[in-house]
């Protein structure tokens, strides 16, 4: 087993939320609460990384589920979760999540998906006719 990994789901079944939820405004919890949850989403998305290349698709997806819900306009993790349902035939879920990516960079941050997220989907939509 590959120690990323085993740490990868060790971090995952110990993450408990945002550091400090009851204190939203002080500076140094702020600046703490944003390195820790860095550091929990580059932890995980290197799990998904690995998970993947093992062909372990839903230990995965579900890496990069979790990175959504903290997250919901982490586009690296949502490119690879519809890359993920796309080779296994999971077409609407694969649109399922660019829908829900592209909503949120727009509504979020006023942003439309990178380019590679574009050529993704068009490349799945090439697939599925």
């Amino acid at each position: 087993v590959d120690p990323v990994v085993t740490l990868g789901r060790e971090v995952m079944d110990l993450y408990q939320g945002e550091f400090m939820p009851e204190e939203p405004y002080a500076p140094w919890v702020e600046m703490k609460r944003w390195a820790l949850r860095d550091e929990f989403i580059d932890a995980i998305l290197k799990t998904a990384r690995i998970l993947s290349q093992k062909n372990e698709m839903e230990a995965a997806a579900d890496c990069c589920r979790t990175i959504l819900r903290i997250d919901s306009c982490h586009e690296t993790a949502a490119q690879i979760l519809i890359r993920l349902y796309a080779l296994n035939g999971r077409y609407s879920e694969a649109r399922q999540v660019f829908a829900q990516l592209e909503n949120a960079l727009q509504t979020e941050l006023g942003l439309s998906p990178e380019p590679a997220t574009m050529a993704l989907m068009k490349n799945i939509k090439v697939i599925v006719k």
